[in-house]
């Protein structure tokens, strides 16, 4: 039961998103599907942390490896397309150093939370963190802006 388990929670959705995302990312805006999958990937965590059923937390382990692979695509081709090519390695760098130190402190955060509270309350905390910056970007101008252009001198003109 467990490799049938992880077949569906981890190989099934990034194997569907990995060949669908070039079509779903030429219908919809980049901003808008990376808004999408963190709602997605909010709500699967909450679903998650909310129920014991084992199909439940199947489906819900699946929406979230997808929508979070969709995410990092979108969030990657976003970096990529708007960023100048002589800037992109080092855009690339920082954002990797980023990661890369997010990681285990999140890792970390997260091993205390759930010795000291609960799985389920974690992943419900989480997932509603995740509901609560995404509906705040909701109200930024971040969906408005047409493009990013950045001039000569590495300014942002908005």
């Amino acid at each position: 039961m467990v490799g049938i388990s992880f077949a569906l929670f981890e190989f099934f959705p990034l194997l569907l998103i990995g060949y669908f995302s070039p079509m779903i990312s030429k219908k919809f805006k980049t901003e808008k599907l990376i808004l999408f999958s963190a709602f997605i990937y909010a709500l699967s965590l909450v679903l998650m942390g909310s129920t014991s059923i084992y199909l439940v937390v199947t489906l819900a382990g699946m929406l979230l490896n997808a929508s979070s692979s969709l995410l990092f695509i979108n969030w990657s081709t976003a970096i990529q397309t708007r960023t100048p090519n002589k800037l992109l390695g080092r855009i690339s760098g920082t954002m990797n150093t980023i990661y890369s130190m997010a990681m285990p402190t999140g890792g970390a955060i997260s091993s205390l939370l759930v010795a000291n509270v609960s799985p389920q309350l974690v992943m419900i905390g989480f997932g509603l963190l995740v509901l609560v910056f995404s509906t705040f970007v909701i109200f930024t101008p971040f969906l408005e802006k047409k493009e990013t252009i950045l001039d000569s001198k590495n300014k942002v003109n908005l």
